[in-house]
């Protein structure tokens, strides 16, 4: 291991106890060796740092499990996931549509397999879909960034225990990398595809 690869796993530690997103590095990680590097070094590079996220992990777990013991969940395991799904349906739709936006936002559990739920659950099966397509088709810069995108917000769906306001712009910091990097991606296939785009938005 070379002092760089070193500094970057202490500097992800620090990460981590400085804040929960930072989780989401080794799944990155993974994905870009997938996507773009040679078949024999693919995870590698990642594997430190799964190692070092899973002893976060049993640290955080008895640094906490006198608290957790006194935790009362929220809402049962169904109902949390129908509403965090609506919340990554919400969460996209704001980095599309970034209006209205709102100082709080106050939390609203899904306790059945509503119209609203089944969109945002269709929306997770068409990330799926075409994460498994683009990366078949060999367009690695768009299924980074939807891999990017949504992998960033896992961290922030643990809503039995985010309080009232569950929903916060501020958690799209990080994914909205992944959403600049797949329109990036888009737009330069566009470009490529068409001529006449071409020819419009970047004149010889």
């Amino acid at each position: 291991m070379d002092k760089r690869h070193a500094a970057s796993l202490l500097f992800f530690l620090f990460a981590l106890l400085s804040k929960e997103m930072a989780g989401t590095l080794p799944v990155l990680i993974s994905a870009y060796a997938l996507l773009y590097e040679e078949r024999g070094s693919r995870f590698k590079r990642a594997l430190p740092y799964f190692m070092l996220l899973a002893g976060y992990a049993v640290f955080r777990v008895l640094a906490v499990s006198e608290f957790a013991g006194l935790h009362k969940m929220r809402a049962d395991i169904l109902t949390m996931f129908y509403t965090a799904s609506v919340y990554v349906f919400e969460y996209i739709r704001l980095l599309v549509v970034p209006y209205p936006l709102k100082a709080y936002y106050g939390t609203v559990w899904h306790q059945s397999l509503s119209l609203k739920v089944a969109a945002a659950l269709a929306l997770l099966l068409l990330a799926v879909a075409a994460c498994a397509r683009l990366a078949l088709r060999g367009r690695k810069n768009l299924t980074f960034g939807i891999i990017w995108t949504f992998a960033a917000l896992l961290p922030v769906l643990n809503i039995g225990s985010l309080g009232d306001y569950a929903l916060a712009e501020r958690y799209l910091y990080i994914p909205s990398i992944g959403y600049a990097i797949f329109l990036a991606a888009a737009f330069s296939a566009v470009m490529k595809s068409s001529g006449g785009l071409k020819k419009v938005f970047l004149p010889a």
